[in-house]
């Protein structure tokens, strides 16, 4: 598979996007899970990650936070074009009803990967998103929400004067 980073913690694959989108049937927003090999020994690692593409995608996205003494995002982090990684079909399912609807999503770091889904399969969705982190660098996917939706971003950490300074919470 064909492998691009967007950025830190974001991976897109070029792949047989359209036929893993129709093994999940209705894969608005689904799970898949990676592997991939260790690097010092033969173990696999399998991890499961929200696809954060849309059902129409060209590629298929994932988002993750890099946990630097973890058995899987060093080795995503690392990864290279032309490198291998073994992807599921997608499974799961998380289906939103009626998109004429508002649509209301609370997310806190990488949960954002659904509501991405959603915005990228539905683009004119009236979405409020409520998106809650440590560190503005944390909010994923910022400019994207903000061009079309409500978008609050909360910031428990340092934040700047266009965030919330708070936390998420019911």
């Amino acid at each position: 598979r064909k492998l691009k980073t967007l950025r830190e913690g974001q991976l897109a694959f070029a792949a047989a996007v359209t036929e893993l989108h129709s093994a999940a049937g209705r894969a608005e927003q689904a799970l898949a899970t990676l592997r991939a090999s260790g690097q010092e020994t033969d173990l696999l690692h399998d991890r499961t990650y929200t696809i954060a593409s849309g059902e129409r995608a060209d590629s298929l996205c994932i988002l993750y936070r890099l946990i630097p003494s973890g058995l899987l995002t060093p080795q995503l982090a690392s990864l290279q074009p032309g490198d291998q990684l073994k992807v599921s079909a997608p499974y799961g399912e998380f289906v939103l009803r009626d998109p004429a609807r508002p649509v209301v999503f609370i997310a806190t770091g990488t949960g954002i990967a659904p509501c991405i889904a959603y915005r990228r399969t539905y683009p004119q969705l009236n979405l409020t998103v409520l998106h809650g982190v440590r560190s503005e660098d944390d909010l994923f996917y910022r400019a994207e929400l903000e061009a079309g939706t409500t978008y609050h971003a909360c910031v428990s950490g340092h934040a700047g004067p266009a965030c919330f300074k708070g936390r998420v919470t019911a």
